[in-house]
C-alpha cells in the first residue's frame, strides 16, 4: 500500500457530556462521539507490531503523565524490541482535564510532569544502572531491561520543554519534529 507509518492516538476516556477544551476547533468540541471506541494506544501498537514487519509504528500524541513512568518506558522498550527498531513515540501533555480527573493525575502539573517522565525515560533508556531523584518520581538501586533497539532512545515528537507554556494553556504539543533525548 506504499505506508511509511501507522500512529495511533492516546484517549483512556471521553466525558460523556463532552467538552469545551478541544484546542483545534473553534467552539472546543472534540470531533469524536464519548462511546467511540479507542483502544488503549500501546496495548494496539503491540499488535500492530505483530502482524507487520516494515511500517514504522507510533503514537501521534501518547499522554505521558496518564501512565506510571518506569511502566511506560518498559511498554515502549518492549515494543521497540518487539517491533525490531520500529517505533515512533509522539508525546504530548494533554488537554482534556476530565481524562486527568479521572486518572487521578493533577492537571496543571501535566507539562512539569511530561518533562519530568521524558527525563526518566532517558535515564532507564541509556543507563548501565539507572537511579532518578525528581520532584514527582524517584528510584534508585534498580535495572532496567532490555534497552530500545533504537539507540540512544526511541525517536520521539514534540515540542520540549513542555513546561514552556502555562499548564492551564490546555494546548497538546503538537508532533513537530524529531527530538532525541541528549546522550
Amino acid at each position: 500500500m506504499g505506508f511509511e507509518s501507522v500512529l495511533a492516538g492516546d484517549h483512556i476516556v471521553l466525558p460523556t457530556d463532552g467538552t469545551t477544551q478541544y484546542p483545534y476547533t473553534a467552539t472546543g468540541a472534540f470531533a469524536s462521539p464519548a462511546d467511540e471506541p479507542f483502544l488503549e494506544t500501546l496495548t494496539l501498537l503491540g499488535y500492530l507490531a505483530a502482524s507487520t514487519r516494515t511500517i514504522k509504528l507510533g503514537s501521534t500524541v501518547i499522554i505521558v503523565p496518564y501512565r506510571n513512568p518506569v511502566v511506560q518506558a518498559k511498554m515502549f522498550a518492549s515494543l521497540d524490541v518487539l517491533s525490531h527498531g520500529r517505533l515512533i513515540c509522539g508525546v504530548g501533555v494533554g488537554w482534556l482535564e476530565k481524562e486527568f480527573e479521572t486518572l487521578g493525575v493533577p492537571y496543571a502539573a501535566r507539562g512539569a510532569m511530561t518533562d519530568e517522565w521524558l527525563a526518566i525515560f532517558k535515564v532507564l533508556w541509556t543507563e548501565r544502572d539507572p537511579a532518578y531523584h525528581g520532584t514527582y518520581y524517584r528510584f534508585s538501586g534498580i535495572q532496567f531491561w532490555p534497552k530500545p533497539v533504537q539507540q540512544p532512545s526511541i525517536p520521539h515528537l514534540g515540542r520540549r520543554p513542555y513546561t514552556a507554556r502555562p499548564a492551564a494553556d490546555g494546548h497538546i504539543r503538537r508532533l513537530l519534529a524529531y527530538d532525541t533525548p541528549d546522550p
